[in-house]
């Protein structure tokens, strides 16, 4: 299981904000895309995605 504080925080360089924000950006988006999900079965997004019927969007 991921958890933030494991994988991404600890050891992370925290010397600014500036460097925080910048990291977390990266540590969400690589959280949001790699990472399998308790919520999603403990699938990864791609595979929950290929899963589910293709919705149609309404324009």
């Amino acid at each position: 299981m991921t958890t933030m504080r494991r994988d991404f925080i600890t050891g992370a360089d925290l010397s600014t904000a500036a460097v925080v924000l910048e990291q977390t950006r990266e540590w969400i988006a690589d959280y949001s895309a790699l990472a399998p999900h308790s919520a999603l079965g403990h699938l990864w997004p791609h595979e929950y995605c290929a899963t589910q019927p293709q919705q149609r969007l309404m324009t």
